[in-house]
Formats: structure tokens, sequence, C-alpha cells
């Protein structure tokens, strides 16, 4: 299985007055530019999935949204609290288990989930220190079944870096 892990883009800032529901924050103008630029890079880069799950909380699904239009993903987005607050690790491995093998799943989320999910893929364990920005991305493929320290690094792309190479 290829695992596409994706921070959501830059989003409002926390401020309880504003948002008494953090959930809700949503992205800013500048997340948003940034994210759909991403996208056009991913479709560019020719990455495709067969699926593409989000977080329910609103900056994940704007941006999933933002990934889904940029690549010309014509089928639903899966909202589901597995990458968002009812995130384990134990539990997106169980989540990732539905799919077969041979699948190609992107998922949108949170930090610090998407680093520890990383690291325990990678290691077996959540320590390993991943940088994930805002709008990052990491590959990873697991061969066999889907279990801690099986995940083979294909790639990890901070934004800058993304648009860089497409400038």
């Amino acid at each position: 299985m290829r695992i596409t892990l994706i921070r959501h883009a830059r989003a409002a800032e926390r401020d309880a007055g504003r948002y008494p529901d953090d959930g809700l924050r949503p992205l800013i103008e500048k997340g948003r530019r940034e994210q759909a630029a991403l996208a056009d890079a991913m479709r560019r880069m020719g990455l495709a999935f067969d699926v593409l799950a989000s977080s329910p909380l609103t900056r994940a699904v704007e941006t999933a949204e933002i990934v889904a239009k940029g690549i010309g993903w014509g089928g639903n987005i899966d909202i589901t609290p597995v990458w968002g607050s009812g995130f384990t690790v134990a539990g997106a491995i169980e989540w990732l288990r539905r799919f077969p093998k041979d699948a190609h799943v992107a998922c949108v989320g949170h930090e610090p989930d998407m680093s520890e999910f990383s690291s325990a893929l990678l290691t077996c364990d959540e320590s390993l220190n991943i940088d994930f920005r805002k709008s990052a991305m990491i590959g990873i493929e697991c061969t066999g079944r889907v279990e801690r320290g099986q995940g083979v690094l294909l790639y990890y792309l901070p934004p800058k870096l993304i648009l860089s190479l497409m400038a």
C-alpha cells in the first residue's frame, strides 16, 4: 500500500473568542493559494489516489477539497475522525487495513499526528522527529500488511521544495 500523508494548509490563528470550537478554524487565503499551487504540482507529478481521506476539522476538509480539485479527483472525500481528534496510531493502521494492499491512500490531517504516524510506520515508534510543515507531504509504502516499522520512505516534500521544483 502506498500512503500519502498531507498536513493541512495554513489556517487562521487559534482564537477562542473568534473560534470557540477550534475544529471550525478555516484556512487563510494564503493557505488556500499555496495549497492550490501544491495540488497543481501534485497533478503534474502524476500523483493519483484510490482513496482521499480527511480529518473532519474544517481546515483539513478545506485542504482535502483543494487537493481534490487540483488533481481532478472524481471520488468522494472520506471524512473520518481517524485523522482528526480521534487519531491514534493503532486506529489509523486498522483503518488503512480496510483497503487493498495495492491501494494508494491519501490522508489529510494534523500535527503531531502526521509525524507520529509516519514515525511509527518507518521505525516502530513515534520518536522520529519530522519537521512536518503545513501543506507538506510524505509518501510511505508498506509492501505487506500495514504495520509499525514496515514502511519505506518514498519522499518527504515540504511545500517550499515542491513549489521550487515546479517553478
